[in-house]
C-alpha cells in the first residue's frame, strides 16, 4: 500500500437506520487534484464532515499525513494542515475582506473581533494582502464581506482556507451558483493553488470543470465507491455512466 496524504479506511455514517457513507476507502496523493463526484444524496458532503472532523465517523478510520485525525474537532485538524471550504461560504460578512482574512490565519471561525485587534501586525496584513490578490478580489481589501457577489464570497472563502498554508484543502462545489464568467477564474485558481503546492479534494456538479481539472476521481453512489480512475476512463465507465449520468 502507498503512502497517501490523506486516507480514508472504511469509513462508515450511520444516521439513525440511514447509511449515508457505507465503507468508503479513498487515498489522496500529495499534490494531487481529486475530484469527488455522484448524484445528490450519494454521501460527498457527509464524507467530507467525516474527514474535517464536523462528524464522527460511526465506524472506520481518516488518517492525514500519516497520523490518525479520527474524531479530531475541525479546528485540531486545521491545525494539522487540513482545511475545508464549505459550499455556502462561511465567511463574517459584517466586517472587511482584511479582517475575514486575519481570522482565518488564525484557523477561521475561532477568533473573536477583539482578538482579530492583536492579528493585525504589518506581517499578517501584508499576508493577508497577498492572498486577496492572489485569489483576485485585491480591490475589494477594505470594503465589507457583506457587498460581494456569491462568486467573490467564494473566492473570499478560499483566500481564507489558503491563509493558514495548508498542505490540503476540501472544496465543496466552489463554482455552484457563481456567474458563468467566473467559473473559469475559479478553475484557474485551484491549478494555481495546488500549482503552489496545495494538495485539492474537490466536490463538484459541473462534470466540465471536474473532468477539466481533476488529476483523477473518486464516484460515490448510495455511499458507496463505484469507481475510481482518471477523467476519460471515468467517462466511460459504465456503472458511472448508469447511476451519474442517467445513461443505459
Amino acid at each position: 500500500m502507498t503512502s497517501a496524504l490523506l486516507r480514508t479506511h472504511e469509513v462508515v455514517k450511520k444516521f439513525g437506520g440511514l447509511v449515508a457513507v457505507d465503507g468508503v476507502d479513498v487515498a489522496i496523493e500529495d499534490g494531487d487534484i481529486v475530484g469527488l463526484i455522484g448524484p445528490n444524496g450519494s454521501g460527498k458532503t457527509t464524507l467530507f464532515n467525516c474527514i474535517t472532523g464536523v462528524l464522527s465517523p460511526t465506524s472506520g478510520r481518516v488518517e492525514f499525513d500519516g497520523r490518525d485525525i479520527t474524531g479530531k474537532s475541525p479546528d485540531q485538524i486545521a491545525l494539522d494542515g487540513l482545511i475545508r471550504a464549505f459550499q455556502e461560504p462561511r465567511i463574517f460578512p459584517g466586517i472587511s475582506v482584511r479582517r475575514n482574512l486575519l481570522a482565518a490565519r488564525a484557523r477561521s471561525g475561532r477568533v473573536s473581533e477583539a482578538l482579530l485587534e492583536r492579528q493585525d501586525s504589518p506581517d499578517a496584513v501584508d499576508r493577508a494582502r497577498e492572498t486577496a490578490e492572489f485569489v483576485g478580489i485585491g480591490g475589494m481589501f477594505e470594503e465589507k464581506a457583506s457587498s460581494l457577489s456569491l462568486g467573490q464570497k467564494k473566492l473570499l472563502q478560499v483566500a481564507m482556507v489558503l491563509m493558514p498554508d495548508p498542505d490540503l484543502i476540501l472544496l465543496d462545489e466552489p463554482t455552484a451558483g457563481v456567474n458563468p464568467s467566473m467559473i473559469t477564474d475559479i478553475v484557474d485558481l485551484v491549478r494555481e493553488v495546488n500549482e503552489d503546492g496545495t494538495t485539492v479534494l474537490l466536490i463538484e456538479h459541473n462534470m466540465n470543470v471536474v473532468m477539466d481539472v481533476s488529476d483523477s476521481l473518486y464516484v460515490l453512489n448510495s455511499g458507496q465507491v463505484i469507481a475510481h480512475g482518471p477523467p476519460d476512463e471515468i467517462q466511460q465507465n459504465d456503472q458511472v455512466l448508469r447511476a451519474y449520468l442517467g445513461s443505459a
